[in-house]
């Protein structure tokens, strides 16, 4: 038991500071930079730990250098932890030394522990996740994810029964779930729409056809500045030839039933969809407008032709 308490020496910590600095940081295969280790936070901070008390332990510099337990109090310290934390980490430690494959445990104690170290479960909940992602309700949209259903999920019986747990989570615990798996909540990110404004045949009839037809009206029609004011007179060119033109706009107005800014978990690497214009039933408001003489009404009703 004496030789098993004695502290690890300073030269197998180092070289497993050497080690546990790769899993945080993986080294390309080829090439300068590091990839992804897709640790989840969890572990993170736990490997995170037993490399602050290898590295205090250890480094030339540290008042701790050769002070196996002040090197663990001060790493715990820095985790904003106490005594049982030290020792903890004095334990990962020492497992981490002598076996390289040795995962850590939880440095805060099993009470506090995530149902998401337990990976089978976390990618049967990311398949949900990704399921719910997919599926489509009676309106054609994304049934969406939410820290409710990810709370459901977790409470139904056979999954509580498969992956061996009692004890349901709160929502706010589901939300810090959707975030530690990559989820944010925010509005969504839409692409572009899906209509045939970019076709060619109505860039080459826009181009070839409307334009220089509204640039030949240019001359006989009114001009009016950002304020309203008439500046026919003052802009180079318009000389009136024939008939006073005056352009009237179609303003259209689409109302849709399920139209509204909504916001949404999406994966943070989740790519941009298309969507198509309009969500369930529409309501179109027409009308005609024009610089010069406003909404367009009869001249003696002065009914609105708005529809």
């Amino acid at each position: 038991d004496g030789i098993l308490r004695q502290a690890p020496t300073v030269e197998s910590a180092l070289k497993a500071l050497a080690d546990i600095g790769k899993v945080l940081r993986p080294p390309r295969k080829k090439g300068p930079g590091y990839i992804d280790p897709n640790i989840d936070p969890f572990t993170r901070s736990r490997i995170e730990g037993i490399q602050s008390l290898l590295a205090l332990y250890t480094h030339p510099s540290s008042s701790t250098h050769g002070q196996w337990k002040k090197a663990a109090m001060n790493a715990a310290i820095t985790l904003r932890r106490g005594n049982y934390c030290a020792r903890v980490l004095r334990r990962l430690a020492r497992q981490y030394i002598a076996d390289r494959t040795v995962l850590p445990e939880n440095p805060y104690g099993n009470w506090n522990e995530t149902l998401l170290i337990n990976e089978d479960l976390c990618n049967e909940l990311m398949e949900y996740l990704q399921l719910l992602g997919s599926t489509k309700d009676e309106n054609g949209r994304e049934s969406g994810i939410t820290a409710a259903k990810v709370q459901a999920w977790l409470a139904r019986p056979d999954i509580m029964q498969k992956y061996g747990y009692t004890k349901t989570i709160s929502l706010a615990t589901a939300k810090c779930y959707l975030h530690a798996l990559g989820f944010h909540f925010t509005s969504l990110t839409k692409g572009q729409y899906v209509d045939g404004h970019e076709r060619a045949d109505v860039r080459a009839d826009r181009d070839k056809v409307y334009i220089p037809k509204l640039s030949d009206f240019r001359t006989r029609m009114r001009v009016f500045d950002k304020d309203g004011n008439d500046i026919t007179v003052e802009v180079e060119g318009m000389v009136a030839s024939g008939k006073r033109v005056v352009i009237w706009y179609h303003d259209e107005s689409i109302f849709y039933a399920h139209d509204r800014h909504r916001k949404s978990w999406r994966h943070k690497d989740a790519s941009i969809k298309p969507h198509k214009k309009g969500e369930g039933v529409s309501l179109m408001v027409a009308d005609f407008v024009s610089a010069d003489f406003g909404w367009l009404v009869g001249p003696q009703t002065k009914r609105s032709a708005r529809v």
